[in-house]
């Protein structure tokens, strides 16, 4: 885990994370050929800029600027693509994989976010974040589960 100067870089790196999270579902979304399939994905898009809202609004507590823009080719995806099979492409399984695996990540990295934020109010969204978290991993396991049964 990176080692964070104050509060304020805990909540600019979760937003950072929730910018890229974005990205990933958006771009999952554009490679469905299924409509079904990409409105699930497109709706996992809006859900992480909902998140990245809730983050927002804590810097903004605090009086702070909300940076104008993240760039997310600054943050390594590597550890959530390498559950994908490069031979096999992104197909629907493959991209719920994805999800599977990212939805997790993110719900360990705001508990532990979470356990060393200082502010009462930040640790409360945060742990609020860590439980959407979970609730998307299980929504994609649900739907892999699915998506397996109608092989």
């Amino acid at each position: 885990m990176e080692e964070f100067r104050s509060d304020e870089e805990i909540l600019q790196f979760a937003m950072a994370k929730e910018v890229a999270a974005h990205q990933l579902y958006a771009d999952l979304a554009r490679q469905m050929d299924n409509a079904t399939m990409r409105l699930l994905f497109e709706n996992f898009a809006k859900e992480e800029l909902r998140h990245k809202a809730a983050l927002e609004l804590e810097v903004m507590k605090r009086g702070l600027v909300v940076p104008a823009a993240i760039d997310v080719d600054d943050l390594d995806q590597t550890d959530v693509m390498l559950a994908i099979d490069p031979e096999l492409g992104v197909d629907y399984k493959n991209a719920l994989i994805l999800a599977i695996n990212k939805e997790a990540k993110s719900f360990r990295l705001y508990v532990e976010l979470a356990a060393i934020v200082k502010d009462k109010q930040s640790r409360e969204t945060l742990l609020s974040l860590a439980q959407e978290e979970a609730k998307h991993k299980l929504r994609f396991e649900i739907e892999y589960g699915a998506a397996t049964k109608g092989k």
